[in-house]
C-alpha cells in the first residue's frame, strides 16, 4: 500500500461525526485483503511517528485544555482521521488548526480500534508487534505548561475566545513509560 492510498481511505471515510468515520472506516478497511490491511496498520503507525513531536503536543495541550501522554495519542488519531492536508499543515504550524478543531474536544480514541477490530472479525488474528523500538521522548523542543501559550499565541487566543470555563489541565508525561510505549513496546 503506498502512502496516497493510505490517505485515500482515510479520505473516503471522512464524516461529520466520528461514529460515523468509525463505521465508514471499518467498511474500508473490511474490503482490503489481510496484507493490505497489515500494510493500512504501518502507514497509521508511521503517522503517529511523524506526529510524536513536542510542537503538535503543544497544540493538543492548548486545544484541550491539557494533554497527558494517552490524551495526546488520542488528538494524533484525531489529527490523521482529518486527512492528508490537516496532518500535514498541523506537522508544519499547528496554528492552522484553528477553525479546523474544536476547543476540548479533538481526541478520536475509537479510531486506532477499528484497524484492530477488522482484523479480528475478519481473519482472526492480531497485527504482529512493531520490530522499531519507540522514541523516549518527543521529536523537538519541550515546553513548559506555564509558558506553552506563548509558543502558539493564535491558538491560544482563539481557544479562549471560543471558550467560558476550562477543564483542569492534564501534564505531560512522556518520561514515564505510557500510552505510546505500550503502543510500539519499551524504546
Amino acid at each position: 500500500m503506498t502512502d496516497a492510498t493510505f490517505w485515500d481511505i482515510i479520505a473516503r471515510s471522512s464524516a461529520e461525526n466520528q461514529d460515523e468515520q468509525s463505521k465508514r472506516l471499518a467498511a474500508e478497511l473490511s474490503k482490503l485483503n489481510q496484507d493490505e490491511l497489515m500494510s493500512f496498520e504501518g502507514h497509521y503507525r508511521a503517522k503517529l511517528r511523524q506526529a510524536y513531536h513536542w510542537d503538535l503536543w503543544a497544540a493538543a495541550y492548548i486545544i484541550n485544555g491539557g494533554a497527558s501522554d494517552d490524551s495526546f495519542a488520542y488528538f494524533c488519531d484525531w489529527l490523521i482521521s482529518r486527512g492528508q492536508t490537516v496532518f500535514e499543515n498541523a506537522r508544519e504550524n499547528p496554528e492552522t488548526l484553528i477553525d479546523i478543531a474544536t476547543p476540548w474536544d479533538t481526541e478520536f480514541e475509537d479510531f486506532r480500534y477499528i484497524m484492530i477490530e477488522v482484523m479480528e472479525e475478519k481473519f482472526s488474528g492480531e497485527f504482529p508487534r512493531p520490530s522499531e523500538s519507540w522514541p523516549a521522548s518527543p521529536a523537538g523542543e519541550a515546553w513548559d505548561e506555564e509558558t506553552v501559550n506563548d509558543k502558539y499565541p493564535k491558538l491560544a487566543a482563539w481557544v479562549d475566545s471560543n471558550l467560558s470555563t476550562p477543564p483542569a489541565p492534564s501534564s505531560p508525561s512522556p518520561s514515564k513509560p505510557g500510552f505510546w510505549q505500550r503502543l510500539f513496546g519499551k524504546s
